[in-house]
């Protein structure tokens, strides 16, 4: 499994553990251009009000960014199911 962080400034970055010893590894920029969808990992409530965002990263950097709930994208018929 991958690990990503977005810093304050809308950077996406990588976990690289290539090479290095388990549980170790370097940070670096990942210069991804997609749509990204991003949920808490722990929520206490039903799946229809699960939180999410869908990101949209250029060039490694989040450029905008929608929140709402499951419920609310199956509403409004834009429920974006992929994740990367």
């Amino acid at each position: 499994m991958s690990t990503y962080y977005i810093d304050p400034s809308g950077i996406l970055w990588f976990s690289d553990t290539y090479g290095m010893p388990e549980s170790k590894g370097r940070m670096r920029p990942y210069c991804l251009t997609d749509y990204l969808r991003i949920m808490p990992r722990n929520f206490d409530g039903e799946w229809l009000d699960w939180p999410h965002a869908r990101l949209h990263i250029v060039q490694g950097k989040v450029q905008s960014f929608t929140i709402q709930t499951t419920r609310q994208a199956n509403a409004s018929g834009k429920n974006y199911c992929f994740q990367h």
